[in-house]
């Protein structure tokens, strides 16, 4: 009888037998196939086809605002909802895989429309050092990881800052949004960066307040161009 060689491949099937690998959406266990969410959950999630056609709720949100160049909202944000949940986990749960996960699949699609195909620089919403440092990641900033990896779009961190520390936005209401994300942001560029096409990226849009900011001083850079990314759109 052939004596039993524990290789690390042996080993890792153990642990799967013992611990699977669940879906974040729904507890299933995954399939070799599958990371972090099951195809039944990717199919649940529900896309707004906003990539595809514009004018779309978002550009016209901004319109009166600070007009951008495109805009899309990927999934629909249905409270109690599976992407709610993801969303969760992204941005308090400390799954960050999850944000890359949803931008890459956003991102497939994206690259087959011709909207969002001269973008030279994505820009995820900043968070504030301190609170980067208590999350220990930034959840918009790990979408935008899943848009580059497809898109081959450089991310840019630097250029966008967020100066002031502000309390969450979540139970918020329109009004004190709007204040809140005043004078949070600030930019800073150099000549290489004019005449750019940006893509602004967040994990869900409720008001567009943040958004709005950050577009404004985005556009302080000579010639810049500004389009916007959301995972989703919640209603308010």
């Amino acid at each position: 009888m052939k004596p039993l060689v524990v290789t690390r491949q042996f080993f890792k099937d153990i642990t799967d037998l013992a611990y699977p690998s669940s879906c974040l959406g729904c507890g299933t266990p995954l399939t070799d196939n599958e990371k972090s969410l099951c195809i039944n959950c990717l199919v649940k999630l529900g896309e707004t086809g906003m990539h595809k056609t514009e004018p779309n709720e978002i550009t016209e949100l901004f319109f009166n605002k600070t007009p951008i160049i495109h805009g899309c909202a990927y999934y629909k944000y249905i409270k109690g909802g599976i992407l709610q949940r993801l969303i969760h986990d992204l941005k308090y749960r400390g799954h960050p895989e999850i944000g890359i996960l949803l931008g890459s699949i956003a991102a497939q699609s994206i690259k087959k429309s011709e909207l969002f195909s001269d973008i030279d620089i994505i820009i995820p919403v900043p968070l504030h050092p301190k609170k980067l440092k208590k999350r220990g990641y930034n959840q918009s900033e790990k979408i935008a990881e899943g848009l580059s990896q497809v898109l081959d779009i450089p991310i840019n961190t630097d250029i966008l800052i967020k100066t002031y520390y502000n309390e969450t936005q979540t139970k918020k209401h329109r009004i004190q949004r709007f204040f809140n994300s005043q004078n949070l942001f600030c930019v800073k560029y150099s000549t290489e960066h004019h005449s750019k096409h940006y893509l602004i990226v967040d994990d869900v849009l409720t008001t567009g307040a943040t958004l709005e900011s950050c577009i404004n001083e985005i556009k302080t850079i000579p010639d810049a161009k500004v389009s916007v990314f959301t995972l989703a759109r919640a209603m308010v």
